[in-house]
């Protein structure tokens, strides 16, 4: 490995790619070919018209709330100048938003999408 960090202190994923392909051509090519090409691997399929809150109830009944309780406390807050202040504002205001966020809120959102009473 030393020949291939070339003096680097650290080793990263390329160094570790690089040594697999100098010095394991045989296993490299073994453990690839067993893994699926790109065509098998996924498959992308549009959802069907109007079942969003059916088949994510997070996004509709819990990421809606969520960031809309996110811009009402954005709208409350005062202003940061500094990019790393937004960072620190933008995570303070999503613990808080999720701290108030209520377990009712989730359990319902399962419960609509599964059209049941109780989860």
């Amino acid at each position: 490995m030393e020949s291939v960090r070339q003096g680097e202190h650290f080793l990263t994923t390329g160094h570790l790619v690089t040594w697999l392909k100098t010095y394991q051509p045989d296993w490299l090519a073994e453990y690839m070919s067993s893994k699926p090409t790109d065509e098998r691997a996924y498959k992308s399929l549009p959802l069907p018209a109007n079942t969003t809150s059916v088949l994510q109830p997070l996004d509709v009944g819990v990421m809606g709330p969520f960031k809309s309780m996110c811009r009402t406390e954005w709208i409350k807050e005062g202003k940061v100048v500094t990019a790393a202040e937004k960072r620190l504002a933008m995570i303070k205001r999503a613990m808080k938003v999720w701290d108030d966020m209520k377990e009712d809120t989730v359990r319902k959102s399962f419960e609509k999408a599964l059209n049941i009473f109780e989860v």
